[in-house]
């Protein structure tokens, strides 16, 4: 059995979920088909697929009549139509093999080339199980109805419809499967069939498609019946007949029972369609997951970025679901925005609704089909009998009638269906019949209501909540991240539109209150906290004051207020203790449940003398004037600049957030952060003082409150900052360092390497950081170690790089008879393997880069190696070049020559020709030197250069035959598989680069040679 982990939006839907389900009862699934629906699964998971699927169904909404499948139905089974997992079950009762998954699978690959709207319909599910369709007995003669309609009736029809009247057949065929086949209207939206400049357009063309067929068909084959004011046609499938029937004379049992249990009919019908508003909407708050359904909910709606809250009260046929202990609570016009009574069909609503102030949320009637369906549903959901005599066709009935129900809400409540609030009645418009949840449903309907009872209210560009709150509080409004991205971001968003930032050099300010004092809700708060007279003006009141008209302020905006004023010292909060917290309680997490309310502060700020003192202690300058005129306030300012350019020289918390995360512990993070909280915030507020977005006055008085007004606090927190910044410099130290050892070569040098392996113990540590005896043993590690490295370095250095020797003998190698004779070799003679002379042209190179005059110890200073090409690892390779060299031209003259011996009875007489046909005496007399050398196969020791040129004409003048060769004599014998590689690739490389066929033969034999 195949197992597969669907996706949340699968699982939710309750038909979906029970088609997918039924499609898992088979034993296997392809693993192709597997992995194409993990890919479908996948698509919907990231942002961009979601919008592109919100796009799509809004489009096929706004199109095609009819089309009202919820959209997080839609989402599951796109690009496969939501109606082909509906009639699944239908479908198996006649073709048992097929299930859903393994055909969207199938399908899907194939439509996601295709655009946006053309999605898998009911023509492809046709074809794909008509072959096993034709082999039932039990629709053989609705197969051959829908021949003969597909034969004589299309072929009828006008070019340019018989296409749409093809697909019309096939969609109608398969919507027969359940027995109750479709209408004009449902084949259109089953079948994607609209026109975008009026939707009848589409419905009428299919109807008079259908009409025909019906005209047409043979007699019984196609029956057609009135639903409501519209035709229902449908081909006699007599496979559920019996069922059918069974089913009808259920319905008409329940029909003729007493009114009572008429009533308790509608009432389980009322369930029914409770339980499945949350197929349309996945956040509908009256009916749980396992479709329990509840009378009444809290229900919260965004508006403005602000949660808006409210009531939401499904109205019972026997008044059950309201209480009048439920409806104290819904009188409290402080507490919801709005409050919703959800009607059943057909029922007004109760007066006691009424008068608790619900607005009224009204669904069209049923027509008479829709009921049928509801009441068929209920029929078979109240009879088990039906299941243990039908069984499957039972279960996939239910699973169509669910499927219906589904949409039936949807037309009722959301399509057609009316929203009464304030006595003005309100259809759902476009954009909340399209939204994906009720909450975006309810906000567009509302919007309006709440923007004529809070127009005062910000606008927030995100919801606001707890978090974001504590993160404003500690990071703005204390100042201890204020330039932090997170902060900023959130400043943007909440405090902006509350009016308590200013803007300096880009970045948003907590404001100290010229802008900030004149917004309309911060009067209020503090008219209260004068009205009191000194006395505690508690929450409920202020409260009260902000949550009503024109503000609509809930808790958070609320807090984020406070906690400016308590910032700003205007104001201490009052606990439950009686105790009072000042602007010092902000720096640590607050806990706003202790909090009962406000008071006015004791003082605003401290007195000239406090303000002095903090000016001189932090700068560190005793002698500063009292703080009481301008020139005073012009001696402080420029102690205070000092203090801050070399705040900012040393940007101490900038070279801490550049710190590599592996290099950061518990207890340099818990310094950052005391450091932030007291000389951050300290530079903040003087950079605001300085630039005269503060009075000084005041910018002091934040130096002040940053330590908490203690002398010890500042002399611990310079303390901690001492110890932070020897801990930047001893880190940055040690990276530089552990670089450096990570780069230098190894050495082979033992005590080098021990230095080496304890350095970067050491480096790992990074608690070893805080240790001065660590941090001295480090540091004398380290020196060693670049002294002993050095040395070896250099010495190595020089010894390779800087003497002569290497290039003396390379020169007296090029000098030489035989480089003449191997350069002669190689270059004048085609026929030779080229390689030795790249190979010694390398060399050549390798000698000429071998020498550096650059100052090596003063460059190992900083980086372990030096500028030029030398390597510890080159050394080697270095002063072995003149031999390597010496052994490149011993090999390639000796190759060249055996080259030559390859083809020497057919260059001695390509030669001969030579001469024979030749003008110049000298090169006939040399010419034949050179055949009686060939025969003797006894080559000198050099050729000339009349030599060679007479050589290479004559392998220009004539096609070289194949080479004869024998098998390497090193080959043969016990040879691991690496040296029969080596041997093999060595005889290979010794082959001349001439393209002339090479024979193997087993056995050297020299009178076989070409």
């Amino acid at each position: 059995m195949v197992t597969l982990a669907l996706d949340d939006d699968i699982s939710g839907a309750d038909g979906v979920n029970v088609a997918l389900a039924s499609a898992f009862q088979i034993h296997y699934l392809d693993p192709e088909h597997l992995y194409r629906v993990a890919d479908l699964y996948l698509l919907r998971k990231t942002a961009q697929a979601r919008d592109f699927l919100h796009d799509v169904y809004a489009r096929l909404r706004s199109f095609v009549p009819g089309f009202n499948w919820s959209q997080q139905r839609f989402t599951a089974t796109y690009p496969v139509h939501p109606i082909v997992a509906d009639l699944a079950a239908a479908v198996r009762l006649y073709v048992p093999t097929f299930a859903f998954l393994p055909f969207a699978a199938s399908a899907a690959g194939q439509a996601l080339a295709r655009p946006a709207l053309s999605l898998v319909v009911l023509d492809e599910v046709f074809d794909h199980i008509e072959e096993e369709l034709r082999a039932t007995e039990e629709i053989k003669e609705a197969l051959a109805a829908y021949d003969y309609l597909g034969r004589e009736t299309i072929a009828q029809l006008p070019v340019m419809r018989r296409l749409q009247a093809k697909l019309t057949l096939k969609g109608l065929f398969v919507l027969s499967l359940d027995g109750r086949g479709a209408t004009a209207r449902e084949l259109c939206a089953a079948m994607l069939f609209y026109d975008e400049s009026d939707a009848e357009v589409s419905i009428n063309r299919v109807e008079e498609i259908l009409q025909r067929f019906a005209e047409t068909a043979p007699p019984r084959a196609l029956e057609k019946s009135l639903y409501g004011d519209c035709l229902r046609y449908c081909f006699n499938v007599t496979g559920s007949a019996g069922f059918d029937a069974a089913l009808a004379k259920r319905v008409a049992a329940l029909e003729s029972c007493e009114a009572e249990i008429d009533a308790e009919i509608d009432a389980e019908i009322d369930r029914l369609l409770q339980a499945y508003a949350q197929a349309r909407f996945p956040d509908w708050p009256l009916a749980d997951e396992n479709g329990k359904t509840c009378a009444e909910s809290d229900f919260s709606l965004v508006w403005r970025g602000a949660d808006r809250p409210g009531r939401l009260l499904w109205q019972d046929r026997t008044n059950e679901s309201y209480s009048t202990k439920g409806n104290v609570s819904l009188k409290d016009k402080h507490f919801y925005d709005w409050k919703i009574a959800v009607l059943p069909p057909g029922l007004p609503v109760a007066e006691e609704i009424v008068r608790a102030g619900f607005d009224v949320w009204a669904p069209a009637p049923p027509t008479a089909e829709e009921t049928d369906i509801l009441r068929r549903l209920v029929a078979l959901r109240t009879d088990d009998e039906l299941f243990t005599q039908y069984e499957e066709t039972a279960r996939a009935a239910e699973v169509m009638l669910k499927a219906r129900a589904e949409l039936i809400w949807t037309r009722l409540f959301v399509d057609e269906g009316v929203l009464v609030i304030d006595g003005v009645r309100r259809q759902f418009d476009g954009a909340a019949r399209g939204a994906p949840t009720l909450g975006e449903a309810l906000a567009g309907m509302f919007a309006a209501q709440l923007d004529a009872y809070y127009p005062a209210h910000p606008m927030f560009a995100a919801r606001l909540d707890e978090d974001e709150v504590t993160n404003l509080v500690g990071g703005l409004f204390v100042g201890a991240y204020v330039t932090d991205p997170t902060t900023q971001r959130l400043a943007g968003l909440f405090a902006a539109p509350l009016g308590l930032t200013t803007e300096l050099d880009g970045v948003l300010m907590p404001d100290i209150g010229g802008p900030m004092l004149a917004q309309a809700w911060v009067r209020e708060i503090l008219e209260l906290i004068n009205a009191a007279g000194g006395e505690v003006v508690t929450l409920g009141e202020i409260n009260r004051k902000l949550r009503g008209r024109p503000y609509g302020l809930l808790r958070e905006p609320q807090q984020l207020l406070l906690a400016a004023l308590v910032a700003q010292r205007r104001l201490e909060f009052v606990l439950s203790s009686g105790a009072r917290l000042g602007r010092r309680a902000l720096e640590g997490p607050l806990r706003w449940d202790e909090v009962t309310g406000v008071a006015a502060s004791a003082s605003l700020l401290q007195g000239a003398e406090e303000l002095t003192v903090w000016a001189a202690r932090l700068t560190n300058q005793a002698d500063l004037p009292l703080l009481s005129d301008d020139e005073s306030r012009a001696t402080i300012s420029a102690a205070l600049t000092e203090w801050l350019e070399r705040w900012r020289a040393g940007a101490l918390l900038q070279r801490f957030e550049e710190t590599p995360d592996e290099a950061l512990t518990i207890r340099s993070s818990h310094l950052a952060e005391t450091v932030k909280r007291s000389f951050g915030v300290t530079a903040q507020a003087l950079e605001a003082a300085l630039a005269g977005h503060l009075p000084l006055e005041e910018g002091l008085q934040r130096v002040s409150d940053s330590f908490g007004g203690s002398e010890e606090d500042f002399a611990q927190a310079l303390e901690q900052t001492s110890i932070l910044a020897e801990y930047l410099a001893e880190l940055e130290q040690r990276i530089h360092t552990r670089d450096y050892v990570l780069l230098a070569e190894s050495t082979e040098d033992e005590e080098i390497e021990d230095l080496r392996r304890q350095l970067l113990a050491l480096t790992d540590d990074m608690h070893s950081l805080f240790d001065a005896e660590l941090r001295r043993r480090y540091r004398l590690l380290w020196q060693d170690f670049h002294a002993r490295y050095t040395e070896h370095f250099a010495r190595a250095h020089d010894e390779t790089m800087c003497g002569d020797e290497i290039h003396r003998q390379v020169d007296e190698l090029v000098n030489s008879a035989e480089w003449r004779d191997f350069e002669m070799l190689s270059l004048g003679i085609s026929l030779v393997n080229k390689q030795y002379w790249r190979d010694a042209e390398a060399l050549q190179r390798c000698a000429k880069e071998a020498r550096c005059d650059l100052p090596v110890r003063s460059l190992l200073v900083k980086r372990p190696f030096c500028q030029c090409q030398f390597r510890l690892a080159r050394v080697g390779e270095l002063t072995s070049i003149p031999e390597d060299l010496r052994y490149t031209v011993e090999r390639g003259r000796a190759a060249h020559r055996r080259t030559l011996e390859m083809w020497s009875r057919h260059l001695s007489r390509a030669l001969g020709e030579l001469a024979a046909g030749g003008h110049d005496a000298a090169d006939a007399v040399t010419a034949g030197n050179l055949i009686a050398l060939f025969g003797t196969a006894m080559l000198p020791p050099s050729f000339s250069h009349q030599e060679m040129r007479l050589i290479e004409q004559a392998l220009q003048n004539t096609v070289l035959p194949p080479v004869r060769v024998a098998w390497p004599a090193g080959a043969y014998g016990l040879l691991t598989r690496q040296e029969l590689h080596e041997r093999l690739a060595q005889w290979v490389e010794e082959m001349p680069e001439h393209p002339a066929l090479i024979e193997v033969i087993a056995e050297s034999n020299d009178s076989e040679k070409a």
